[in-house]
């Protein structure tokens, strides 16, 4: 399972050349690609109305995993155990 970034969906809704992004690239690779409530949250509020079938649709494709405290704690924790090691 890959965990995407908002960036990697808000090239995919900028960029005209859909086949000239990380998105479709990775999804050539990977067929279980997923984003975090977070970020469903962040392109969902940034997302133009011109653009929320195209999400809507795009969003039947990922899995969208929830984002809570234990999450939250998880993830500091490892950004420390990162920074430590550089």
């Amino acid at each position: 399972m890959i965990v995407l970034d908002s960036s990697v969906l808000i090239e995919l809704f900028r960029k005209k050349d859909k086949q000239n992004t990380f998105f479709y690239q990775i999804s050539n690779l990977h067929t279980e690609l997923s984003i975090s409530a977070i970020t469903y949250y962040e392109v969902g509020v940034g997302n133009k109305k011109s653009h929320s079938d195209y999400w809507d649709k795009l969003c039947e494709s990922l899995t969208i995993l929830p984002f809570d405290k234990a999450c939250s704690d998880s993830a500091i924790k490892n950004l420390f155990r990162i920074a430590e090691k550089e």
